[in-house]
């Protein structure tokens, strides 16, 4: 590995997707292509499912989702019928880097990390990341840290995120993410500037809310494309702007910081939405003794527990549960292995729009994460893998279409959308100075190796619980 670096920082960009970084628009990015010739760099592979929450704090922890017992923003509690609840910070148990470093008397700047409300003091400073309740008073450790970041950010004070980015005009839209993604920038660098750390964890949401409400508009093979569009060079041109300000920020750190950048997972088009509870409806797993007076999501009072085996949750990637005799109150399904195999077979075949294979990929929780903490779903589906989203509607009484127009919407149900999250995302790596480094090396990786390759840059020795490799940034080109 060589020396240690003084300093690590690590700028996390939610949703930072490989192909617009490396391919599309490298030329035009200075950072970014001067990473790729003289640092290391590659495609980060995302957590199962590649999403928000988990996927920063299993990078921080170098621990799965399954480990963390968090499969999503929304979680069961328990293998009731209710509604699922929101996580936050409450529910993590596995060390994340800052707290492991605050042990060892190391200094921590963490800003705008994922599930970080409520606020755990560190050693150091903290803002929490999304979510964080509007109504939030302290949301910083410590508590006076939300008056200097107001003060540093000026006219509107500091901003966590930009609401309601699938509903906005966008016009409006546009605006809020360049402010959003300045103002971030804005806050870190000044503070990375007063205080002394040895490790600087942020993450900037913008890039996330753009793929989401504006891939359309700049892919011409988008099925929602308008060639039209005053938007088509939005994602281009927001690209360029971020790269500049990591370059900028990046160079106010000084040579003495070694600096990675990357991302909890990537993004690409998203052709349209499943109905995967209206799919097990047909397929006769899940009976309905009522229906939303129009099309709405689905319910846990809808459903006829009695003569259901399975229902599914809506999102990016849909969590389908198992109605277990034994462990839901009015479980029919006897033998929960044998089924879930049959389930995820017949998921694996489910048909597209068509009649063609949809492509479903499927994965068993407790096959595929080393543990199963807290309540699991029994599958988790990528749609299409991930071509598609999944959504959580059903229709009316008397309402229900035959054929694909029922099981595949073209919009998504919660909002404009046009891109889903992909398994990928980005890493790249700039050495502090006097550091042997490989120059111009592509080296894949896995999310959970971030943190033990930033423990290991500090002179650190990574715990043994961490299930992430110290990637070797000295080696021959791969």
């Amino acid at each position: 590995m060589g020396a240690s670096a003084r300093r690590v920082a690590v700028i996390g960009i939610d949703c930072l997707t490989p192909q617009l970084v490396f391919d599309q628009h490298l030329d035009q990015l200075p950072f970014f292509h001067g990473v790729v010739e003289r640092g290391v760099w590659g495609k980060l592979r995302s957590t199962v499912p590649p999403i928000t929450i988990p996927a920063w704090l299993c990078m921080a922890s170098s621990q799965d989702p399954g480990q963390l017992g968090l499969y999503g923003f929304r979680n069961r509690t328990n293998h009731s019928y209710g509604e699922l609840s929101v996580a936050d910070a409450s529910w993590l148990r596995a060390p994340t880097l800052w707290q492991l470093l605050s042990r060892k008397r190391r200094r921590s700047l963490v800003v705008g990390v994922p599930l970080t409300y409520p606020p755990r003091p560190i050693l150091g400073d903290l803002v929490s990341g999304v979510p964080v309740p509007a109504d939030a008073e302290v949301y910083t450790a410590p508590k006076g840290l939300r008056a200097e970041l107001d003060e540093i950010a000026g006219d509107g004070g500091y901003i966590i995120d930009v609401g309601d980015f699938r509903t906005r005009s966008p016009e409006d839209l546009a605006q809020a993410l360049a402010e959003l993604r300045e103002n971030r920038f804005d806050v870190v660098e000044a503070l990375a500037a007063r205080r002394e750390w040895d490790l600087l964890f942020m993450v900037e949401m913008s890039v996330d809310r753009l793929h989401h409400a504006f891939w359309a508009h700049a892919d011409p093979a988008h099925p929602l494309h308008d060639p039209e569009t005053p938007f088509r060079h939005l994602l281009r041109d927001f690209y360029i702007a971020l790269d500049a300000r990591i370059g900028r920020f990046v160079e106010s750190l000084g040579d003495d910081t070694a600096v990675l950048v990357v991302s909890d997972h990537g993004a690409k088009t998203m052709k349209g939405g499943v109905r995967f509870n209206e799919w097990l409806v047909r397929e006769g797993l899940l009976t309905l003794k009522a229906r939303p007076p129009k099309l709405g999501r689905l319910k846990p009072e809808m459903i006829d527990w009695s003569k259901t085996k399975a229902w599914a949750d809506g999102g990016y990637y849909t969590r389908v549960f198992c109605n277990v005799k034994g462990r839901e109150p009015e479980g029919v399904v006897e033998d929960c292995d044998a089924f879930v195999a049959e389930l995820k077979g017949r998921f694996e075949t489910m048909a597209g729009p068509g009649g063609a294979p949809l492509g479903n990929r499927v994965f068993v929780p407790k096959e595929t994460y080393q543990a199963c903490e807290n309540v699991a779903p029994d599958l988790i589906v990528y749609p299409g893998d991930l071509d598609y989203r999944a959504n959580a509607q059903v229709f009316p009484d008397g309402q229900v279409p035959a054929g694909d127009e029922a099981l595949f919407p073209l919009e998504n149900d919660t909002g404009v959308d046009g891109a889903n999250h992909a398994q990928h995302g980005v890493w790249c790596y700039r050495p502090a100075k006097g550091e042997a480094r490989a120059a111009g090396r592509n080296l894949d990786a896995e999310i959970y190796d971030i943190a033990p390759t930033v423990l290991s840059l500090l002179g650190e020795e990574p715990p043994a619980h961490m299930i992430g490799r110290v990637l070797d940034l000295t080696g021959p080109q791969g």
